[in-house]
């Protein structure tokens, strides 16, 4: 019985919460992903082989979101108002600035991906990438100080916004 006591206390503490300085780590990754993602997409002149790589980069993209959607799961059910500022500012200085260029580098290039037959991938990428938003930011945003979820909810949606962007772009004729 003693040993069954000590197991779950080894399993709870493993469970322990995840830091603030954690989750900037995780968004300076993602971000670093969604900045190698642009300059692959800027580059691509087309082909079937070429596009692997970025399709590649959208699955690297997307395996970095959910790290931090994962971690973000893990932070205190309420931030403290300096932690809340320390994550929207860094959103607002990374992310809400890259992932439109990543977007709009990917529109730009629409003709060639369509060319290959992968303008249904991309749809597919940017929609798992869009859900993907949606559990980190609803993570965030739920703990967050109440006269500081209208700042969350607007660098957030500059990511919403260019992502459903993006998604409508690929699906319309």
């Amino acid at each position: 019985m003693l040993f069954i006591k000590s197991l779950m206390l080894c399993a709870s503490t493993a469970l322990a919460f995840t830091t603030v300085s954690q989750v900037n780590i995780d968004i300076t990754i993602l971000d670093k992903n969604v900045q190698t993602l642009t300059a692959e997409t800027a580059i691509y002149t087309g082909g079937l082989a070429p596009a692997t790589t970025i399709l590649g980069s959208l699955v690297t993209v997307y395996t970095s979101l959910a790290q931090g959607a994962a971690d973000c799961a893990l932070l205190p059910l309420a931030l403290s108002e300096s932690d809340a500022i320390s994550l929207i500012e860094h959103v607002n200085a990374t992310l809400a600035i890259d992932n439109t260029i990543a977007v709009d580098t990917l529109k730009s290039k629409k003709d060639l991906f369509k060319a290959e037959g992968l303008d249904g991938a991309i749809v597919t990428s940017l929609s798992l990438l869009l859900k993907g938003h949606e559990t980190f930011a609803a993570y965030v945003l739920q703990r967050l100080p109440a006269d500081l979820v209208a700042d969350g909810q607007k660098v957030t949606s500059t990511i919403t916004v260019s992502l459903t962007g993006g998604i409508a772009f690929f699906q319309s004729a």
